[in-house]
């Protein structure tokens, strides 16, 4: 049988009518413009994109975590701030937040969902799975404006793992799972200074 991108776009515009008016969560991704701003600023920001203080977590003597939650988006996050600064933002459980999963009819709704995500991936990695387990290539996105070389990351299919600051360099791990690639990003002043492969133990 022949899988054409028309097969793939038809099974992600079933999955997208199952969650229409969903908006897409907002990732840890989408904050790296915080990175490195002031932890009381970069509080009330986060208070104007959606989110909300949820709990503590873990602390020492220069730095702490706080799990934050989009309510509408359903998305937790843990923000570290070392010396008074946001130092990292990444992705987290719900259950950091101290939320449950989904359940009732937004849990049937997720699971349908699920379902024809698992489909549209299914016809994708017929078609595209040679191409997806190629190393993807990021060396030329060094010199570009931060914001911008995480946003094409992403589209070129790393996930971002992990994350700190020291200084004025900003370090982001992402990593790609088809081909299983662990890349450093290194931001100085808004720009990628550096970009190479990595050891990170959020790689998996």
């Amino acid at each position: 049988m022949k899988i054409n991108r028309l097969s793939v776009a038809a099974a992600s515009l079933a999955c997208g009518s199952l969650v229409t008016g969903q908006a897409f969560a907002v990732s840890a991704r989408q904050l790296d413009d915080l990175i490195g701003v002031r932890g009381s600023s970069g509080e009330n920001v986060l208070g104007s994109r959606g989110f909300e203080f949820a709990m503590g977590g873990s602390a020492t003597n220069d730095s702490r975590d706080a799990f934050w939650w989009h309510k509408n988006d359903k998305n937790c996050i843990r923000v570290t701030t070392r010396d008074g600064r946001f130092a990292a933002i990444v992705d987290a459980k719900d259950q950091d937040c101290g939320k449950k999963s989904g359940n009732g009819s937004g849990a049937a709704v997720a699971i349908a969902a699920i379902g024809a995500i698992a489909l549209a991936a299914a016809l994708a990695s017929k078609s595209h799975k040679n191409d997806d387990d190629r190393p993807a290539n990021f060396e030329d996105l060094r010199g570009w404006d931060s914001w911008r070389a995480a946003d094409e990351m992403g589209r070129r299919g790393f996930n971002k793992v992990d994350g700190w600051s020291e200084g004025r360099r900003t370090y982001s791990v992402y990593f790609r799972p088809y081909s299983r690639q662990c890349v450093n990003v290194t931001d100085k002043r808004g720009r990628v200074k550096d970009i190479g492969y990595t050891d990170n133990r959020n790689c998996r």
